[in-house]
């Protein structure tokens, strides 16, 4: 499971923090096969919570950026 809970999540998503997206390192060792598992996994993580409306407004935009950078960033890596 990707993180389960809120307090399970780096601190860079703390509250009051602003959203600075790190680099993911895409490690060329790793078989394609389970990056793009992972991959699917974390997308689907990050667009639940992007619309779920129990979090708040900054979380679920720091979810909806999350997955604008796996499709737009990561996926281009992988998927080469």
């Amino acid at each position: 499971m990707l993180a389960p809970a809120y307090d399970m999540l780096p601190m860079a998503f703390m509250s009051e923090r602003k959203l600075e997206l790190t680099s993911l390192i895409v490690d060329p060792d790793l078989p394609s096969g389970l990056w793009i598992e992972a991959y699917n996994m974390a997308l689907r993580y990050w667009q639940l919570l992007a619309t779920m409306p129990n979090l708040s407004n900054s979380f679920r935009s720091i979810s909806k950026n999350m997955s604008d950078y796996l499709q737009n960033t990561v996926y281009p890596k992988i998927s080469e």
